[in-house]
């Protein structure tokens, strides 16, 4: 049948079509619907078949009848979300992956896609028993230590709370940051409720008549690390209520709050943010530049076995690392990969050692062969190539001594994170590459793949200054496995 066809049988299919031959209908319109062109698209109207009673329904009460397309339902385009709502909505009695797939065609064809859960369900934040919440044990994590970095933020994307300096700098400067033992995500459709826990998760609250800030985040220790490193920063921005939104202001925020102050000036630079002087700032930076050297201290004795190599010996072992993997993919004959891809080799002040264009899958099907990347559930969505900045960590010793992350190398793997942008397409990937025994007759490979997203899932766990992750014990797979620490050096 043409498209033509298929288009009269759903104008026309009230009270003709089952609910089997209406999804199967829908599921062949959309597949032609993928070869017409706009034009031809333009001919059919998605008003005739929207307003027909042939949608395939499945009930909060769990049957399944044909309606209107403009009737009262929802379609599940996000897994987390329609099984909270399951038998509390009605949806469109197609799976997810359906939605993705067979029908995607038809949705954009028939401008359904204001009815994705995800779209549809309101979030708001909620902290449970306020009243038992208590100050931050962990003083890195204490908002007022960084008010004059995030003031300058704000002055420079023209935040309308930094019309008055004086007043948005102290507020900043008094704010509490709290630990609460229960937030929750609250998402509400029409009368349905479903409340949803959140390894990432914070909550800003504003006295509207005092200015007073309060941020409350979990008390859970694995929770608190990943709410201050990704939760926060975008609640921070989207709190300052930027003239442009966008993620820079949530990356530089990310950025200042993982740094003591001695570093802010030339770090803000960087993004052509000017630090503002303010008085009464001093003595609490001050404070904070002690507990950094502390903590910075305690950390590096308790990750590091010796004594940091040279600098000229580092990069040694770090080329002799890159070389290893370049020698190692070339060998495997990977598409198109060859020494334009070594962006390092190059220029050492690179984005990243290595940048690889998968337009065939191969490198993704290289990491799913060895088990640190399963395509069921972390395949990028992006129907194009895949871009993948992979960063090479090298060491002499086994797979437990720790490797050292740059803060530049840090944003970017932020920024090409899943756990950062869940939604929409990913079409970019960090990698980091882990060679060990680099000098022995056979050095091995070990892979994190998107580790801000490990961290986020529990995989690994973060400490600041230097950020410590230490990785479950992951099996083996062939030549790869799983380095049992990172330290992030910031």
């Amino acid at each position: 049948m043409s498209a033509d066809d298929i288009y009269n049988t759903l104008k026309k299919g009230q009270g003709r079509l089952s609910v089997k031959t209406a999804k199967q209908a829908f599921a062949a319109f959309s597949s032609k619907l993928e070869s017409l062109s706009n034009e031809e698209k333009a001919r059919l109207k998605p008003a005739a078949v929207v307003k027909q009673r042939i949608f395939p329904i499945r009930t909060a009460g769990g049957g399944v009848e044909l309606r209107e397309g403009n009737s009262n339902f929802v379609i599940s385009n996000k897994h987390s979300l329609a099984s909270g709502f399951e038998g509390k909505v009605d949806f469109l009695d197609f799976t997810e992956k359906e939605i993705e797939g067979d029908l995607a065609a038809f949705i954009l064809w028939a401008d359904m896609k204001e009815k994705f859960i995800s779209t549809m369900a309101k979030k708001k934040v909620e902290v449970k028993n306020r009243d038992h919440a208590s100050p931050v044990k962990r003083k890195e994590y204490e908002i007022k230590r960084t008010a004059r970095a995030l003031l300058s933020i704000a002055v420079a994307h023209k935040s309308p709370r930094a019309a008055d300096q004086d007043s948005l700098f102290g507020r900043l400067r008094n704010a509490k940051t709290l630990e609460a033992d229960d937030i929750v995500e609250v998402y509400q459709l029409g009368d349905a409720v479903y409340e949803a826990q959140s390894n990432a998760i914070v909550h800003i609250d504003e006295d509207t008549s005092s200015g007073a800030l309060k941020l409350y985040i979990p008390r859970d220790s694995e929770k608190q690390r990943s709410s201050f490193s990704i939760a926060l920063p975008k609640a921070l921005a989207a709190w300052m209520q930027p003239a442009a939104v966008g993620e820079d202001v949530a990356e530089v925020v990310g950025t200042v709050l993982h740094l003591p102050p001695s570093l802010w000036k030339n770090t803000l630079k960087s993004y052509d943010i000017n630090l503002i002087d303010k008085d009464g700032a001093d003595e609490l930076e001050a404070d904070v530049e002690e507990d950094a050297e502390h903590d910075r201290g305690i950390s590096i004795r308790h990750a590091i076995p010796a004594l940091e190599p040279s600098d000229q010996r580092k990069l040694e072992i770090g080329g002799k690392g890159e070389q290893h993997i370049f020698n190692y993919f070339s060998e495997l004959n990977l598409p198109e990969f060859n020494e334009t891809n070594w962006l390092s080799k190059a220029n050492n002040n690179a984005i990243s050692d290595f940048k690889y264009v998968d337009t065939h899958g191969a490198f993704a099907n290289w990491l799913d062969q060895r088990g640190a990347f399963d395509l069921t559930s972390s395949r990028p969505v992006s129907n194009g190539a895949v871009t993948y900045y992979i960063e090479v960590k090298s060491t002499t010793g086994g797979c437990d001594m720790p490797i050292y992350v740059t803060n530049n190398q840090f944003q970017l793997m932020r920024k090409h994170s899943r756990a950062v942008a869940p939604e929409g397409e990913w079409s970019t990937i960090y990698v980091i590459l882990r060679v060990y025994n680099v000098e022995s007759d056979a050095p091995q490979i070990g892979a994190l793949v998107d580790p801000l997203s490990m961290i986020c899932r529990g995989e690994v766990s973060v400490d600041n200054q230097p950020v410590l992750l230490s990785c479950r014990e992951l099996e083996a797979h062939a030549d790869i496995i799983y380095p049992s620490n990172i330290s992030f050096s910031l």
